[in-house]
C-alpha cells in the first residue's frame, strides 16, 4: 500500500490520541499541510434508468460517492478519484474503521470537519471535497464507544447468514401519488419463484437469507422534493443522502424495529417521485434504535419499480458490491452482461409483474462476499505447472467441481484474472448470450475492478459477442503472457479447462515473464489495439 512515511507517524500519532479521546493529529510536509480523520468509510453507487435519464439530471459517468464519517458522526465528503488511489483496495474497507490523511482546503478553515445540520449527505455537492492522501484500515485500533449505544464493527466483507432488509416506502410531502402499494413490494422479497429470497438464496449457495424482509405502508415524509433534490452548483440535480434516509427512516421508526437480528441487514427506501434521476445503493453509517453501525440501504425512484433486476443490483451496493465493466475503455460500466453489478436489463429474464429479473452475480462478486468457499474456488499461481480441471457452472448450487479459476499475478495480490463457465440453465440465466467459459480481469485499484476480457481488436463495446465467449476449440493468452488457457471440452454442466504457463503466439516456446515486467496496477490504460487478450484457434477456427 502507498503510505507515505509521514503518513505512518500520524496514523501512530492518531491511534495515541483516539484512545485518549481525540480523533485528530495534524501535521504539515515540506509542501501540502494535512489532517488525519479517523472513522468509518461510506461508499454509495449509482445507476441511470435504462429508459434514458431525466434531461436535468448528470450526465452518464460513473456515479461514485465516498464519504468518512468521523467518531463524531460528522460527514467529511473524499474526492472518489483521489480515495481510490489512496486506498490501492477502497472497496475492502467497505464499512470498515480507516485513517484518512487528508489535504487541507486551500481557503483558511479552522478544520476540515464539515459540520453544520445532519442533512449533509454523500454526493452533496453543498459540501466541501476533500483530497485523501492516504487511506489504510485501523481495525486494530478500539471502535468509538457511546452511552446507550452499541457498536458493531464490520471487519469483513464477508456476507453469510440471516440477512433481513425492510422497505420503507417514503412519500414526498407534496407529491400525493403511490405508484406501488405495499403488497407489491412484499412479493418483491417472497411469494413468487421469482422473488428476491429464491434469488439470493440460490446466488449465494444457500449462504444468506432474506427471509423475514418487512414491507412497511407508505408514511409522508416531512419536507417536499425540492428540500432533499437539489440543483448543485454545475446546474445539475444532485440528492441529499443522508437527510432524506435520517428522515425516511425517522416517519418509519415507530412500526419498525431496525435492531432486529442485531441490527437488520439493510433498508430499502422507495420514493413516490424521481430523485436525481438514477437508483442509489451503498451505506449509512449511524445510530437506529440503539444500533450504531453502517447499513445497507437503497434510494429507489419509482422508474425501478419495473426492473426487479436494479432493486437486486443496488442491494449488491448495499452488500458492498462495486460494479463490473468490460476492456472497451469507453467510460460506461454498463456493458457487460455476464454481470448483474454491470449490466442489469438486457440479456434478462422477465415476467409481467415482477419486471425485468436479476441475472446472477459473476464469481468476482460472489468470491468478495464470501460465497465461493471450499472446493468452489481454485487459485492458480503464475509460474505453476500445466492444470486441467472441470468448471461447473457459476450457477449451479451444489457441485463438488470448482466454479471459480483464480489466476494470480506475483506479488500482486490486487491483480488477477477469473476464470467462470456461464450457461444458459435456468430461469434467471436464459437469456444469456451464450454457453460459454468467461474471463475477468480483477484490478482492485480501479473503481470497476472487474472487467469482462475480450479477444476481439478493438474489444466490443458490449461484451455479448464471440470475442468475449471462449468455447472447446479456443486458447486464451493473457495479454501479460503470464497464462495460457485452452477449453478442452463441454460437460454437462460447464466445460474441462487448461491452464498453463503463457507463450508468445507465433513464436518458439518462451519462459514466463518476470514479475517486474509486469505493468503496475496504476499505469495508463494501453491504447485499444494493444495489450489485449489474445484467442489462438486449436485445430480450426471457430465460424
Amino acid at each position: 500500500m502507498r503510505v507515505p512515511g509521514f503518513v505512518l507517524l500520524l496514523l501512530i500519532s492518531a491511534a495515541g490520541c483516539l484512545q485518549a479521546g481525540a480523533a485528530r493529529t495534524t501535521a504539515s510536509t515540506e509542501s501540502t499541510p494535512s489532517v488525519v480523520l479517523i472513522g468509518r468509510l461510506e461508499i454509495v453507487w449509482g445507476d441511470d434508468n435504462p429508459r434514458g435519464s431525466r434531461p436535468d439530471s448528470a450526465p452518464a459517468q460513473e456515479k461514485l460517492a465516498v464519504t468518512l464519517v468521523d467518531d463524531q458522526g460528522v460527514r467529511h465528503r473524499l474526492d472518489p478519484k483521489q480515495a481510490l488511489r489512496a486506498a490501492e483496495n477502497l472497496y475492502g474497507l467497505y464499512g470498515r474503521r480507516i485513517a484518512v490523511d487528508v489535504e487541507m482546503p486551500v481557503r483558511k478553515a479552522k478544520s476540515p470537519a464539515l459540520r453544520g445540520s445532519g442533512s449533509s449527505g454523500h454526493g452533496d455537492k453543498r459540501q466541501r471535497t476533500l483530497k485523501p492522501l492516504a487511506i489504510v484500515p485501523i481495525g486494530d485500533l478500539p471502535a468509538s464507544s457511546r452511552p446507550g449505544k452499541v457498536v458493531a464493527r464490520a471487519e469483513s466483507s464477508a456476507v453469510l447468514g440471516p440477512s433481513v432488509w425492510v422497505t420503507l416506502p417514503c412519500k414526498f410531502s407534496d407529491v400525493v401519488v403511490e405508484p406501488r402499494n405495499a403488497f407489491f413490494f412484499l412479493t418483491q422479497y417472497t411469494g413468487s419463484i421469482n422473488s428476491l429470497d429464491r434469488y439470493w438464496d440460490k446466488v449465494s449457495y444457500g449462504q444468506i437469507s432474506i427471509a423475514g424482509s418487512l414491507v412497511r405502508d407508505w408514511k409522508v415524509l416531512p419536507q417536499p422534493r425540492s428540500t432533499y433534490v437539489y440543483v448543485d452548483t454545475d446546474g445539475y440535480l444532485s440528492l441529499d443522502f443522508t437527510k432524506i434516509f435520517t428522515d425516511c427512516t425517522a416517519v418509519h421508526d415507530a412500526d419498525v424495529d431496525f435492531s432486529l437480528n442485531g441490527g437488520v441487514q439493510g433498508i430499502n427506501m422507495m420514493f413516490n417521485a424521481d430523485l436525481d434521476g438514477p437508483a442509489w445503493g451503498g451505506t449509512q453509517c449511524t445510530t437506529l434504535d440503539g444500533i450504531d453501525k453502517c447499513w445497507s440501504v437503497t434510494w429507489m425512484p419509482p422508474w425501478t419499480f419495473g426492473y426487479l433486476s436494479t432493486m437486486a443490483h443496488e442491494m449488491g451496493h448495499g452488500y458492498g458490491l462495486p460494479h463490473s465493466n468490460n476492456s472497451d475503455l469507453d467510460g460506461s460500466h454498463q456493458d457487460n452482461p455476464w454481470a448483474l453489478m454491470s449490466l442489469t436489463y438486457a440479456f434478462a429474464n422477465s415476467e409481467p409483474y415482477l419486471g425485468v429479473l436479476p441475472k446472477h452475480l459473476n464469481t468476482y462478486g460472489r468470491d468478495l462476499l464470501g460465497w465461493m468457499s471450499g472446493t468452489r474456488k481454485r487459485t492458480i499461481n503464475a509460474g505453476s505447472a500445466r492444470t486441467t480441471l472441470t468448471l461447473d457452472r457459476a450457477s449451479l448450487v451444489s457441485t463438488s467441481n470448482a466454479q471459480l479459476l483464480k489466476l494470480q499475478f506475483p506479488d500482486q495480490p490486487g491483480r488477477y484474472y477469473t476464470v467462470e463457465v456461464r450457461k444458459r440453465s435456468e430461469f434467471n440465466e436464459a437469456n444469456l448470450p451464450g454457453d460459454a467459459v468467461i474471463i475477468h480481469e480483477v484490478d482492485t485499484s480501479r473503481s470497476e475492478p472487474s472487467w469482462s476480457l475480450d479477444a476481439d481488436s478493438p474489444p466490443a463495446d458490449l461484451s455479448s459477442n464471440e470475442g468475449s465467449m471462449f468455447k472447446v476449440g479456443e486458447s486464451w493468452l493473457s495479454p501479460d503472457k503470464l497464462f495460457r488457457l485452452t477449453v478442452d471440452a463441454q460437460t454437462a454442466e460447464g466445460f474441462v479447462v487448461t491452464v498453463s504457463r503463457g507463450r508468445i503466439t507465433g513464436g518458439p516456446s518462451q519462459p514466463v515473464e518476470a514479475a517486474s515486467s509486469v505493468p503496475p496496477a496504476s499505469a495508463a490504460a494501453p491504447a485499444p489495439n494493444q495489450d489485449r487478450p489474445r484467442r489462438v484457434p486449436r485445430q480450426r477456427d471457430r465460424r
